[in-house]
Formats: structure tokens, C-alpha cells, sequence
């Protein structure tokens, strides 16, 4: 029976392409979809930045559409415990150097609003676009989301967004829960000269951790019984808990509106509040003694809560040409933390620089530079990025960048229950990287090779303990995109292999996903549909151990090691401006007993269905 709902579910697509044979000759190409743009368009910005102005594409059935979560929507989909909205990490290694203080504790960061995130129509038609995805039959696992903009004629304008996130999970004590809302005010006086923007930001994400399964009772069939399997945690939860409050303004030094102007000042003020907090109030089970190790230094219960509450001031000095812009920033930052032994405050001063050239249609260069001068000091980032583009031949881009980055304070103090578990000062990691890449929209490919070296590099040991390489770490990464159409048929692909110089890095050295699909528009062309199959493919690797308390993952004792494969059906519609998505996940489980990990002892979830609705609003 198995075998015959996979093989309708392979013919659906040809069989619908019966029905409405395509027509159009071949073409190879690189393209977020293959339907024209439709006739609105909106313009927007984001607060930090007025001048900078972008287009609301509509990319169609494109951006992994059929991905509700944060972490699927991407050309690699993150490792991590399963469930939507759970802490995770990139499968192609990456290295984010601070060049200020930083708590460490950013696991969620990727379902998160910030002031970056909100947008600002260039229009005064009201937008509204809805989203909403549910599992099928489930009203426990959904992803929902909304954002409103508008623009009046006296020059106000708001902002309203909104997203929830929740899964209950197969497995005892694994739900996760994720609210965001943001709320902004733009105004803009004096003829546009003088721009405002002020708003609020609340991030609130809440997780359940079991510590993982018992693997041996894991056995299939028994899908049913998932909730009966032994968990080794039995009252874990984290809470990461945020509220952002910003007003930023630009005021034009040449007469023209601020978002236009070619000399402009501007002032940023942020106050950032909030906590991250991992509890564990049962660890009567020995399953619970033996799973914290290091950790276990009171047997009543675990807890590390960090408060962190920081002030920002920016004052900014922006030059933007036709041909050129540039932007010199002054940042102060204040830092008050408190992790129940340490009560810190931290003053960072920072200067920053953000510049753009463009030579004629065919050259592009950015620069960006970052200099601690506060308590940061010694601390500095410099990049450099050139794009050429040789007409439709080739797009050639490369960069490099040279960072002195500080450690994390996770990664050099950690508390538990107000007793200290750690206190290790540690050096700033020196490192460089170069990259290279080239796009060759005719045969639809891009290509890219980097180089990263570094050292002092900070890692976890199989006790989940933070220790500095004494010596340096090189990464070497390729990476290649395609998208090659035929008439009705497409197939886009992502892949990138990477070597390293050391073992304690747990991620896999190669990772492909791909989609086959069929795309097409039917009813004289008022349904644009797509039907496909996306496959996801990982040979054998070390599969990372999860650590909740400081919210990391690393190479454990174990050395676990698993191969990952897996393939997702779907189905996605287009009406108007309403879409539509059915996702049936994890449906190589019809034709084997294996289940896949990619966080040990986590188990992926079973095959299920999932739905999608988004709608786009106007007027």
C-alpha cells in the first residue's frame, strides 16, 4: 500500500502536465522562479537605514515556499532536535566575529524580530499579508504570521507585524512556543527633511527539553507510540525572553527628504532588556544525574538565568551619491548583566564605517569596518567586497576579511544555581577569510570556494566545557548553486563540501539538497501551480551533541556517527495574490524503518502533512 501512494504521488505531477500539455521552448537559467513579476510593486525600508531603498519582489512559488519553518527556509536546513522553533545550527560552518560584547546566548536569533526586520512601504495603499500553516489534523503545531503596512499622506506611516510559532512534538517534554510582535512609527516633517522612527519589539521563545530518547525503544512501526518512549529529562524548559525599544532619526543637510538626501545626520538610540533561562526543578532520575556531567553541582535542580540589559547610542553621518554612498557611525554601548554571581557593566565604544562604489553597470565594490575603542578595544573587523558582472556571461565576485574577535560571555563564565561552574578568560580569536565566486546565468550555476583561517578558536569539548585551540583552524568551503529549466520541468540544487584541519568540529563534510518540480499555469493562466519532490541528503558525519544549558552544540565524547537522507512531496498553488501549499515531510519513511538524526539522541520527526495558506491583502 505504501509503495502505491509514493508512486501517486511521483505521477501526480506528469499527470496534471497530461492534462495541459506546456508549451515554450528550452531555456537554462538562474531565476528565483520563472513567472514574471506582477504589475504592483511595493518599495520599502528598513528603520536603521531610509536611504536604502528595496522592492517587494514577488518571487511567486519561490524562497522554499513550502517551508514554514525558519529553519527549513533555506539552501540548508539546520541541524537541531526537530521541532519547529527549536535551537539549531548551520550545517556549513560559520564563524560571526564580535567586535563587542556579546552574551553568547543567540540560539533563537533566527526566529526573532529585530528593528532590521521591520519594513516601511513606500505606499500609501494599506498592505496586509497573512500566513498561516498548520500540521494536518493538529491544532497544537502551527505556524502563523502577519504583517500590516501603510503609508498616510501627512507623512505617517506604521508597521504592525506579528508571528507565533508551536509544536507540541512526537516525543514526551518537547514542545517548543515562539511570540514575536513589532510595532513601528514612522513620521516624516519639514518636507521629509526630518525622519523619525520609533518602535517596540518583543521575542519570547520557550522550549522543552527531554535530553533525547531512549534509542532502543525507538523501533518501527510504532509511530503511535512515540509519546510512551523513555525521555532522559523529565521537567527541562528554557526561556529566552526579550523587549527592544528604538527611536532613531535623520535629519538632511542638503534640503532634500532625508531617505534622499546626499549629507545627512542621524542619531540611534536602542534599549535592549531581557533574559535567557535554562531550568531543570526534577533531577530525581538517574538518567538526569548522569546526563549533566560537569553541570551537576546541586542534585535538587539546575538552573542558569542571565538578565542582560544594554543601552545603544549611534551618531551617524551618511554621504549617498548616485554612484557611491557612505555611512561613519560613533556607537556606545552599556552593558548591565547579572547571571546570579557576576554583575557586570560593560562600556563598549565603537566606530564603524558602511561604504558602496559603483563603477558604471560592470564593477561594484563594498567596504565595512568595525574598531573597538571602549572596553572593547583591540577588537576590529575590515571586509571588502568586489562585484564585476561581464554582461549575461558572468557575475564575479570576491571578498576578504581580516577580524580580532572577542569570546562570547557564555563561552568564558558560566553559573549555576548562583554557584560558578567556570571562569576562563580567553583570548581574542585572529582570523582571516577569502572567497571567491562566479555566476554563469546561462548554464543557471554559482559557484563559490572560501578559505578561513583562524586562531585561538573557541570550541566545546565532549563535556560541553569551552576550550581555546592552542594553534589555528583552517576551513575550506565549496559551495554550488543551480537552476536548470526545461519547458515545464525544473530542477534547482544546493550543495556545498567542506574540510577541516581539526576533529572537534561536528558538522558534515557534504550536504545536498535538491528540488525536482514541475511548474506551469492552468485555467487560463489564473492558477499557477507547482508539484514536486525535495530531497535532502547528508553521507556519513559526527552528529552534534545538543547542550541546552548554555544552548550550544558540539562534538560529544561518543563520536556518534549517522548518515542522513529524506524527501518531502508538495503541492503549491497561486492564485491572485492568495497561496497555497500541502507538504508531505519525511515520505522515504514509507519505503524503510530508518529514522534520521541530526542532533544525537533527537530523532527527526515522523512523516506527516503539512499545510500552508499565505495572502497577500491590498486596499
Amino acid at each position: 500500500m505504501r509503495i502505491y501512494f509514493i508512486g501517486f504521488l511521483l505521477l501526480l505531477p506528469f499527470l496534471l502536465i497530461a492534462q495541459y500539455p506546456p508549451a515554450g521552448g528550452d531555456t537554462s537559467q538562474v531565476a528565483v522562479d520563472s513567472i514574471q513579476l506582477p504589475p504592483f510593486q511595493y518599495r520599502y525600508f528598513h528603520p536603521g537605514n531610509p536611504g536604502q531603498v528595496y522592492v517587494n519582489v514577488d518571487t511567486t512559488l519561490g524562497n522554499f515556499f513550502q517551508d514554514a519553518d525558519p529553519a527549513r527556509r533555506k539552501k540548508f536546513n539546520d541541524l537541531n532536535t526537530g521541532n519547529v522553533g527549536s535551537m539549531g545550527i548551520s550545517p556549513l560552518f560559520e564563524y560571526k566575529p564580535l567586535y563587542g560584547f556579546n552574551s553568547g546566548y543567540r540560539a533563537y536569533d533566527d526566529f526573532n524580530f529585530t528593528a532590521d526586520s521591520i519594513r516601511f512601504y513606500d505606499s500609501e495603499r494599506p498592505m496586509a499579508d497573512l500566513y498561516f500553516s498548520p500540521i494536518f489534523g493538529s491544532q497544537q503545531n502551527f505556524v502563523v504570521g502577519a504583517e500590516y503596512g501603510q503609508k498616510f499622506s501627512d507623512g505617517l506611516a506604521i508597521s504592525l507585524n506579528y508571528k507565533r510559532l508551536s509544536q507540541s512534538g512526537f516525543y514526551q517534554n518537547q514542545g517548543t512556543r515562539t511570540t514575536n510582535l513589532a510595532i513601528a512609527v514612522r513620521w516624516a516633517s519639514m518636507a521629509e527633511k526630518l525622519d523619525f522612527v520609533t518602535g517596540f519589539i518583543s521575542n519570547t521563545n520557550n522550549e522543552q527539553h527531554n535530553g533525547g530518547v531512549d534509542t532502543a525503544v525507538v523501533v518501527r512501526p510504532s509511530g503511535q507510540f512515540r509519546i510512551n518512549v523513555p525521555v532522559n529529562l523529565s521537567d527541562t524548559k528554557t526561556r529566552y525572553d526579550q523587549q527592544v525599544y528604538f527611536l532613531y532619526s535623520t535629519l538632511s543637510l542638503d534640503g532634500k527628504p532625508a531617505a534622499e538626501s546626499r549629507f545627512a545626520i542621524g542619531h540611534k538610540l536602542d534599549v535592549k532588556t531581557g533574559y535567557a533561562n535554562y531550568y531543570d526543578v526534577d533531577l530525581t532520575a538517574k538518567t538526569d544525574t548522569l546526563f549533566y556531567n560537569d553541570y551537576l553541582i546541586d542534585t535538587r535542580g539546575i538552573r542558569n538565568r542571565v538578565s542582560l540589559t544594554q543601552w545603544s547610542n549611534s551618531f551617524l553621518l551618511r554621504s549617498q551619491w548616485k554612484k557611491a554612498d557612505g555611512t561613519l557611525a560613533l556607537v556606545y554601548d552599556n552593558f548591565s548583566l547579572n547571571d546570579g554571581v557576576n554583575q557586570k557593566s560593560i562600556n563598549d565604544l565603537t566606530l564603524r564605517f558602511d561604504g558602496k562604489i559603483a563603477a558604471g553597470k560592470t564593477l561594484d565594490i563594498f567596504t565595512r569596518a568595525r574598531v573597538g575603542l571602549g572596553a572593547n578595544a583591540g577588537s576590529f573587523l575590515a571586509e571588502g567586497n568586489t562585484t564585476i558582472t561581464l554582461g549575461k556571461l558572468a557575475t564575479i565576485d570576491g571578498s576578504v576579511s581580516f577580524f580580532n574577535s572577542q569570546a562570547s560571555w557564555n563561552q568564558e563564565y558560566l553559573a549555576l544555581n548562583t554557584r560558578e561552574v567556570y571562569n576562563d578568560p580567553l583570548n581574542n580569536v585572529l582570523g582571516t577569510r577569502f572567497s571567491a565566486g562566479i555566476s554563469l546565468p546561462w548554464l543557471g550555476i554559482h559557484a563559490g570556494l572560501s578559505q578561513q583561517i583562524m586562531d585561538n578558536y573557541v570550541y566545546r569539548n565532549g563535556a560541553a566545557l569551552p576550550v581555546q585551540h592552542d594553534g589555528n583552524v583552517q576551513i575550506t568551503t565549496a559551495t554550488i548553486s543551480q537552476h536548470w529549466k526545461w519547458k515545464s520541468i525544473h530542477l534547482e540544487s544546493h550543495a556545498f563540501w567542506q574540510r577541516f584541519n581539526v576533529d572537534f568540529i561536528a558538522l558534515p563534510e557534504l550536504y545536498v539538497k535538491s528540488n525536482l518540480y514541475l511548474e506551469r499555469f492552468f485555467f487560463r493562466k489564473n492558477l499557477l501551480l507547482r508539484t514536486g519532490l525535495e530531497v535532502k541528503y547528508i553521507p556519513d558525519f559526527v552528529v552534534p551533541e545538543f547542550d541546552g544549558v548554555t544552548g550550544t552544540y558540539y562534538k560529544g565524547d561518543q563520536s556518534y556517527q549517522d548518515q542522513y537522507y529524506s524527501a518531502d512531496f508538495y503541492i503549491l498553488g497561486k492564485v491572485s495574490k492568495f497561496r497555497i501549499f500541502f507538504k508531505f515531510e519525511n515520505i522515504q519513511e514509507y519505503l524503510n524503518n530508518r529514522l534520521n538524526y541530526l542532533a544525537v539522541f533527537h530523532p527527526q520527526f515522523d512523516n506527516r502533512m503539512r499545510l500552508g495558506f499565505r495572502w497577500l491583502l491590498l486596499d
